[in-house]
């Protein structure tokens, strides 16, 4: 009896003794990962590392993931008509770049349909606040305008957007990036290789999505991020429509046909939240 005892006391302290070693591998693994992301010379991010994060960090993600997301610009009220349900029916999320000043006004969103984009997981991110060319402004009505857009996704209970600003037209310049950063933005999702303020350092391009393009265009596009390690592809899309689309705009049957060459991709469609750490 005392020898099958002395047995399982010794098997208790070699389970212990293999959890405690387990433990200091991973954290001594994530610690690595981290230092790499953080060692690029780019502004980290601020926060809590989520234990999302942490597990990409720790598959080193950062260097092999591709990823695609669905993007829409300008926060048109097409958006939550349409783009809306077309995303939910196939389990995925999207992020609106919003202009935040046109928020309610003719043919934009209003403020409770991108609350409810939100509720559907959506993230809601800054388009500065009406539009304009980044690379014409002062520096301090640049500054001043970041500031007044992010300040309203704040106010307005979008924490995750908040984090996220989209440059309206891409126009942008490197030198811009540390008055986006210094009123709290953590990416500024711009076209680059990496190296920019993208998060993960993943290169980032757009797609443009409108009936304009060739489906053939956007399928290409989705190729690449299958066939280039560390890419996020961006389908783009403004204003969705029932029928009869022009200029940017796409209709209901375009979108649908784009969602599903997402899918039928395999590769994992994100918010661009969900590539940053300290998101839940």
């Amino acid at each position: 009896m005392k020898g099958k005892e002395m047995k399982g006391t010794v098997g208790k302290r070699l389970f212990v003794v293999m959890g405690l070693l387990l433990a200091l591998f991973e954290a001594s693994h994530v610690a690595q990962a981290e230092a790499a992301w953080s060692n690029t010379g780019q502004p980290t991010v601020l926060g809590t590392i989520s234990q999302e994060s942490r597990e990409i960090l720790a598959g080193e993600t950062i260097v092999t993931g591709s990823y695609l997301a669905i993007g829409f610009a300008d926060g048109l009220v097409g958006v939550s008509t349409y783009g809306l349900p077309a995303l939910t029916a196939r389990g995925l999320r999207g992020v609106a770049f919003v202009p935040t000043a046109n928020v309610g006004l003719p043919k934009r969103m209003t403020l409770e349909q991108l609350q409810g984009l939100a509720a559907a997981g959506w993230d809601i991110a800054s388009h500065l606040d009406n539009g304009g060319d980044c690379t014409q402004m002062p520096p301090e009505e640049l500054s001043s305008r970041l500031a007044a857009s992010r300040n309203w996704l704040l106010r307005n209970g979008f924490v995750k957007g908040a984090r996220i600003f989209g440059p309206p037209s891409q126009k942008w310049a490197p030198e811009l990036t540390p008055l986006a950063t210094q009123v709290g933005y953590e990416a500024v999702m711009v076209r680059t290789q990496r190296g920019g303020i993208v998060p993960q350092n993943l290169a980032l391009e757009y797609a443009g999505c409108a009936n304009k393009v060739a489906l053939e265009q956007i399928a290409a596009a989705i190729e690449t991020a299958k066939t280039t390690p560390g890419k996020l592809v961006i389908l783009s899309f403004h204003d969705v429509v029932q029928s009869n689309p022009t200029g940017t705009q796409a209709d209901v049957q375009r979108l649908q046909a784009v969602l599903d060459l997402a899918v039928a991709s395999g590769l994992p469609i994100v918010t661009v939240s969900d590539l940053m750490s300290g998101s839940d």
